[in-house]
């Protein structure tokens, strides 16, 4: 078939949802809105490691469109798709640097952010591991000093009880030692790359409402909206039938928008 006949090959094939893109008239979920919507704001720690020594919200619920301001200890559950280790807000420990240890929720965005710098906590820094391999080491600061304890999906997860290992998988083919053997050239070096984020141009986002009959509509930027809905109904143990996950345009993910976070 000549390059002339090809449908799609050398050819300019339109975008479905270009024209939306192009003119703006895409709706994401920044461009949402409900009446009565309360805007929500996270405080998040300075500490890869600390324990949270005090935390009060008081001052931060005395300003005015502050509906209400909630910390860890107010909330038991723990989530992860695999292995359920992570925690809402932070209760009593932080783990990593910029973990939420308390939220507000407001009649505008900035009163949220003013009852957040009125929140008061007191920490007590923990020795942190910042190195994969130096948290592998013997003896090396517990992330998780409970891992051993938390639910797991067996037979794809194996964390190991008592190490910062989350995982632990063994992969064997061949004869590694008589392929070193028989090469011409064995060369070993180490190799380090710096963190790399996702930074898709739309940031995480989330709406939540609240209808009668307990049922919850999340609205989402998320790249996976089934595993939100069932994370959700698993954390909260409600039925996935009262829980609706839309998911309007997104603009960009890349892998970091699968699972669950804001929401």
């Amino acid at each position: 078939m000549s390059e002339d006949k090809l449908r799609y090959v050398g050819q300019s094939v339109s975008r479905e949802d270009g024209p939306e893109k192009v003119t703006g008239s895409a709706r994401y979920v920044h461009d949402l809105a409900f009446p009565g919507m309360l805007h929500a704001a996270i405080l998040k720690s300075p500490h890869a490691s600390a324990r949270i020594v005090r935390i009060d919200v008081t001052k931060a619920c005395q300003v005015p469109g502050v509906r209400a301001a909630l910390t860890g200890s107010e909330l038991t559950y723990r989530l992860g798709i695999y292995l359920r280790d992570k925690q809402i807000l932070a209760n009593g420990i932080v783990r990593y640097h910029g973990e939420a240890v308390a939220a507000v929720a407001a009649e505008t965005l900035d009163a949220a952010r003013k009852a957040l710098a009125l929140i008061e906590v007191e920490y007590a820094p923990r020795p942190a591991v910042l190195d994969a391999r130096q948290a592998m080491v013997k003896d090396a600061p517990l992330v998780h000093e409970n891992l051993g304890s938390y639910d797991v999906m067996k037979d794809v997860f194996a964390p190991q009880a008592g190490t910062n290992v989350a995982h632990h998988q063994k992969i064997r083919a061949g004869n590694l030692e008589e392929g070193f053997r028989r090469s011409d050239l064995v060369h070993e070096a180490s190799f380090v790359t710096a963190p790399v984020q996702h930074v898709p141009l739309e940031t995480h986002a989330v709406i939540a409402q609240a209808l009668p009959g307990g049922r919850t509509e999340v609205w989402t930027s998320s790249q996976s909206p089934y595993t939100v809905r069932h994370l959700l109904a698993l954390t909260f143990g409600v039925p996935h039938q009262a829980i609706r996950v839309h998911v309007p345009y997104v603009g960009g993910g890349f892998g970091g928008k699968a699972g669950l976070h804001l929401e």
